[in-house]
């Protein structure tokens, strides 16, 4: 009985475990990669991604919570009830969120005035959940959106939809 509970219980993110106050903040370590994210980060059994030996060779991002207003951008994310502020260098943009028990965090668009200056508020449209609430191993979520930018020349209308699956498990070290 002991090895069946064991087998079946799961770490459950809820809304509790996501959500930041005003003045929260996390800092990360950016590896530029052609890759992207799909994929293995290094090779099974190194070398590894993350190895430090040679000092620090990455950028690094910090991500502050803040008000929905900071910097006057909120006006255009009316429902949503917090911002997060990535901070790279000496450039900022805003991600629109509020997250919703039972629901999970809404995403209601970015403000982007470095990669976007023409038209840096990007609202989606509908907003996305893009961490759902009560988020276990083997979790299978979607969603779409659509939203607007310029970029130079180009008017873009982008239709987007991402498929989400919690395939990671084990203990995490920081």
């Amino acid at each position: 009985l002991v090895l069946f509970a064991m087998t079946f219980s799961q770490t459950v993110i809820t809304m509790d475990d996501l959500q930041y106050d005003i003045g929260g903040y996390y800092s990360m370590y950016n590896f530029p990669a052609p890759q992207g994210v799909i994929g293995f980060t290094g090779n099974i059994g190194g070398p590894h991604i993350f190895d430090f030996s040679d000092g620090v060779t990455a950028s690094s991002l910090t991500f502050t919570y803040v008000d929905v207003n900071d910097e006057d951008h909120g006006t255009n994310f009316p429902n949503a009830e917090i911002a997060e502020k990535r901070v790279d260098e000496n450039n900022a943009s805003w991600m629109y969120l509020k997250f919703e028990d039972g629901v999970g965090r809404k995403n209601y668009g970015f403000y982007d005035s470095i990669n976007l200056p023409e038209s840096p508020a990007v609202p989606f449209n509908p907003a996305i959940v893009d961490f759902p609430d009560n988020l276990t191993y083997q979790s299978y979520f979607t969603g779409s959106t659509n939203f607007s930018a310029s970029l130079g020349n180009y008017d873009l209308d982008i239709e987007y939809s991402f498929t989400g699956f919690a395939d990671g498990y084990g203990p995490c070290i920081l």
